[in-house]
Order: structure tokens, then C-alpha cells, then sequence
């Protein structure tokens, strides 16, 4: 998948999960998106796991994690 065809749907799931409009950046997570909470973070994780075909490490639910390593555990695992 290209950079942009990978961010593009990162972002959606993002819209998915947290309303349509949200922006975030890599360094946005739990304390400043609102509504990103555990139920949130289990949906998020479900999301990009179905999205891009990949099994994240538990670590992606229990870790707090930004959106920039969010980025990285997905490209990490879908390789």
C-alpha cells in the first residue's frame, strides 16, 4: 500500500472511530482526542487490525499509544 493510500485510510478508521472531521497528528492520543478512552482504544485497535490485515501485539490495547506509534505498529506488523 502507498504512503498515501495508507495514511489516507488511517485516517478514516480514525473518522470511523471518532467522528467525522477529526484530524489528528502523530503525536495526538489519549489525552488530546476526545472520547479516546479503553473502549475507544479496543475499537481503534479492532479497526486497524481488520483494515490492514494485521494482528497487533496486546501491547497496542494495553499501552497508552499515540497515533504516530499506532502508525508504526501497523506498518511493523503488515509486513
Amino acid at each position: 500500500m502507498s504512503t498515501d493510500g495508507f495514511d489516507q485510510t488511517f485516517a478514516e478508521v480514525f473518522e470511523d472511530i471518532f467522528g467525522w472531521g477529526v484530524e489528528v497528528g502523530d503525536d495526538d492520543g489519549p489525552a488530546t482526542v476526545e472520547g479516546w478512552d479503553s473502549l475507544a482504544q479496543i475499537r481503534l485497535v479492532h479497526e486497524l487490525e481488520t483494515r490492514f490485515a494485521v494482528r497487533l501485539p496486546d501491547s497496542a490495547l494495553l499501552e497508552e499509544q499515540t497515533v504516530g506509534s499506532l502508525k508504526a505498529l501497523v506498518r511493523a506488523h503488515g509486513e
